[in-house]
């Protein structure tokens, strides 16, 4: 029977429905459990998440009604595998990717949501990926050399002396260019790349070709290779991949490419993100991360290395260190490489012609901070241009320092630089330590277990809210605020960048005992926030990297969480309730997530009752049985000794079998489903 009842409301005028709902499911704040039985006049209404309020009330543009309506039971989708889910990245805080060992090859799905949604997660995570299936359209089948022969049209083309391409500001220092625009007409080039020397040569027998689609005359706006070649602009579906990229992207440019047999393009970067597909012959594409630019010998957007694949070690000793970070691929026929922002890159064309089409995106993100002039996609971002020109003042004022002073100082401001900017290399970490992350290790139960996991050597990261936090010597500190759900998304996604995704422990302590209720900005309770969902928060992110081992730190004072009330919304609040009933869903988590994340071991403990810690003082306990180390021994050995078991509590230490809360089985559903909606 379905239920007629008050429903909490967005409502806004029809001409703004469509932005304001984008808004509203971003943040996932539309209920779609509730179907309106009575509509606003003159106005568009959207159903509201209950708990939301605060939330929408503080996005602009939006106002919140009563209106009558009706009720629907939303079907429950089935859990999936979290360990088998695809990595979903946002923003990436760093640029060093030194972890990436390969080209990523992935087949697009047919189905166009799906296939959005693959390509959003390879936009975010920002490294290089070889796609299949993309669907650009008819050019696969109808331009073949034969088809291309018979446009008839004048390009302007770049005839080469040598095998690379060396465009002005990008060939070494003080060498002339080694190219000149030649006019010919379209099916002249196409002859002389697809069949050497069936015509006269230009300049000299191994001359190459190459032509980049531009607009004729005076360029003022992004070219659009439709525009240029309208014979054949519909043969290539720029609509269908623009809709694909809309989630994350905005289009800004097209470019037809044409090259001779064995042509090398320079090594170069872009700021946009763009899409290189192969449409006739084959290329090799080497990149590199942009962290490479200290050896590649950038100046502006290109390397002045013109050979790294045996680089001149007088002109260029650095370049070496360059090439053990290079990614190779060959791109054929049919398949799209994607190419994220400051990459470095060249092309080399493989025996007979190479004709690909490139298209370029605006993350819209980023799109405030591009060079509004910028007409191919690869000008550098001013406020970056001022930064750098800002450093090197300061550089400028540190050399009135006398030494060592100087060489102190600057040590120290390349410090600040790496920890508040994440561009600590990678290679820092790598293979040389196991990584523990713990929450709540600042605690007095916390800092015993931060010491014993750097006593098995490991690299420890403790999470705090303040980055200046004191943890034991050998630690770092990692900024998030538990009670805030966005602030740990933010925290995980820096963490999985910052070690590749290769954290293997993951030891969830963090807890909080608030004197009265309160709040989070979210809808959570307080309590909840911390000790449960941050737990969740956590979980879900790292487990999109490489996890091993999971410890929730819960307690067997636990009982009372009721899934139809678990803010304490009706129901009577006191510290000791909401602590205990978030203990429960600590231990009902970790069973319900067990069979969701093999082959990763997540298990849940009872630390033990210790004086003097912010929580046994914020409920008042006079009296503890266990010293600190004495309570971290049990999250140590579920976090050091991974055991053969998962989804078990350990209520009495080390030496007590484990135990199985299967009396609570029929919360779980209901607490993960709470849990996802935030």
């Amino acid at each position: 029977m379905e239920e007629i009842s008050l429903w909490d409301c967005v409502v806004t005028s029809s001409k703004e429905a469509k932005a304001v709902k984008n808004i509203l499911e971003g943040k996932k704040l539309i209920d779609k459990a509730v179907q309106l039985v009575e509509k606003p006049s003159g106005g568009v209404a959207f159903p509201l998440v209950k708990g939301k309020e605060a939330e929408t009330k503080a996005l602009e543009g939006v106002v919140i009604q009563q209106l009558r309506v009706k009720v629907k039971q939303r079907p429950v989708p089935p859990p999936q595998p979290i360990a088998s889910q695809a990595p979903v990245y946002n923003e990436l805080p760093g640029d060093s990717f030194f972890g990436v060992d390969e080209i990523e090859k992935i087949t697009l799905s047919s189905e166009p949501e799906t296939a959005c949604l693959q390509l959003e997660k390879i936009v975010k995570k920002g490294v290089p990926v070889l796609m299949e299936n993309l669907p650009v359209g008819s050019c696969l089948e109808k331009w073949t050399v034969d088809f291309l022969k018979g446009i008839d049209r004048t390009v302007n083309a770049q005839v080469c002396r040598g095998e690379k391409v060396d465009l002005a500001g990008h060939r070494t220092k003080n060498t002339k260019g080694n190219f000149t625009f030649h006019p010919m007409k379209f099916s002249e080039l196409v002859e002389r790349c697809s069949n050497p020397g069936s015509v006269p040569f230009l300049h000299q027998p191994d001359e190459r070709y190459y032509l980049r689609s531009v607009v004729e005359g005076r360029m003022t706006k992004p070219s659009h290779f439709p525009d240029i070649f309208p014979e054949i602009g519909d043969d290539f579906d720029i609509s269908a991949l623009a809709r694909l990229m809309e989630p994350t992207c905005g289009y800004h440019s097209s470019a037809l490419r044409v090259t001779a047999p064995c042509t090398q393009l320079w090594t170069h970067y872009d700021t946009l993100p763009n899409l290189l597909t192969q449409v006739l012959g084959e290329k090799t594409c080497t990149l590199h991360p942009p962290a490479c630019d200290g050896d590649l010998y950038v100046e502006g957007t290109s390397s002045r290395v013109n050979d790294l694949v045996d680089p001149s070690p007088e002109l260029y000793p650095n370049a070496v260190k360059a090439q053990s970070h290079a990614l190779t691929i060959k791109l054929c026929k049919g398949q799209t490489l994607f190419i994220p922002p400051l990459w470095f890159h060249h092309t080399m064309s493989a025996e007979g012609i190479s004709v690909a089409v490139n298209v370029f995106f605006e993350r819209k993100t980023v799109k405030k901070f591009y060079q509004p002039k910028d007409l191919y996609g690869n000008k550098d971002l001013p406020l970056g241009l001022k930064l750098v020109e800002k450093g090197e003042k300061l550089i400028s004022d540190m050399e009135s320092l006398p030494q060592p002073y100087k060489a102190f100082y600057a040590r120290k401001l390349i410090q600040v630089i790496e920890k508040k900017t994440f561009c600590v290399h990678r290679e820092r970490y790598a293979g040389e330590k196991k990584v523990a992350v713990v929450t709540g290790g600042t605690g007095v139960i916390g800092k015993e277990i931060v010491k014993g996991l750097l006593a098995k050597n490991m690299h420890v990261v403790v999470i705090s809210r303040r980055a200046e936090a004191e943890v034991e010597q050998g630690a770092v500190v990692r900024v998030a605020d538990l009670s805030n759900m966005g602030s740990i998304e933010a925290c995980v996604e820096n963490l999985l960048y910052e070690f590749n995704g290769n954290i293997e422990v993951l030891v969830n302590n963090a807890a909080v005992v608030g004197k009265e209720k309160i709040m989070t900005g979210e809808g959570l309770e307080l309590q909840f926030a911390v000790n449960v969902a941050s737990y969740y928060k956590f979980i879900r992110g790292l487990s999109k990297g490489n996890v091993k081992n999971i410890v929730n730190v819960a307690s067997n004072w636990a009982g009372g969480h009721d899934p139809n009330d678990p803010f304490f919304a009706t129901r009577k609040y006191t510290p000791s309730a909401a602590y205990r009933a978030s203990k429960q869903a600590n231990r009902i988590l970790t069973h319900a997530l067990a069979p969701l994340l093999t082959p990763t071991i997540i298990n849940a403990c009872h630390p033990g009752v210790v004086c003097d810690t912010a929580v046994s003082n914020s409920l008042n306990l006079k009296s503890g049985s266990h010293t600190p180390a004495e309570a971290a021994a049990v999250p140590l050995y579920l976090a050091t000794s991974p055991p053969s078991f998962t989804g078990k509590y350990l209520a009495g230490g080390i030496d007590v079998p484990p135990v199985e809360d299967l009396e609570w089985t029929d919360l779980e559903q209901p607490l993960l489903d709470l849990l996802e909606g935030y």
